[in-house]
């Protein structure tokens, strides 16, 4: 088990605040090396433990952001969590797991979606590299549950083409600053 850093304690809690406020879903956003991978780790953790017969989805939209936060919860917690993997390769998918970790675009195919769904719909949908998420096929997938509860986490809350994201996540937890994180000691220097 790892242990958080102080303003990642703070955006685990905040967003468990948003989401026990009847918010569907909050948005985390921290800088690059802040740590938004065990973040989102923690929370599914979490989650898990007050809930654990629910099921979480964990999507991005490349296959190192699939691999990397599934070899990492395993690092963390072990084997306390039934993990699967939904990506291109497809030598490992396991549509039945309590935490699924998938590669957006391989998931949507409406085969893949379908046996994903024939276990049950998420309860928590959690995207990496959230600025995504308001584009077409993160969409499609997003709105497999509009009761599932939506995580998003990322260190750019803007689109290069201006769209914003208030469609997808409805309320914004704010992690300190690259500055703020060099003068803790937490990153180094430019």
């Amino acid at each position: 088990m790892i242990e958080l850093r102080p303003y990642q304690r703070q955006a685990v809690n905040a967003a468990f605040s948003e989401i026990q406020a009847q918010r569907r879903s909050p948005l985390i956003v921290l800088p690059t090396g802040g740590g938004k991978t065990v973040v989102f780790l923690d929370f599914i953790s979490e989650w898990l433990i007050l809930n654990p017969d629910h099921r979480i989805l964990v999507l991005a939209h490349r296959n190192e952001l699939v691999m990397q936060p599934e070899r990492r919860m395993q690092a963390m917690f072990g084997h306390a969590y039934h993990c699967g993997v939904i990506s291109a390769s497809g030598n490992r998918a396991d549509y039945g797991a309590q935490v699924t970790f998938a590669m957006k675009d391989t998931l949507v195919s409406k085969k893949r979606m379908a046996k994903y769904l024939a276990y049950g719909v998420p309860d928590v949908i959690i995207t990496d590299e959230a600025h995504h998420a308001v584009a077409g096929t993160w969409a499609a997938v997003l709105a497999a549950d509009p009761n599932s509860k939506v995580l998003g986490v990322t260190a750019t809350p803007e689109r290069l083409d201006g769209k914003g994201l208030r469609e997808a996540f409805d309320e914004l937890v704010l992690g300190p600053s690259v500055r703020e994180l060099i003068l803790d000691g937490y990153l180094a220097e430019y």
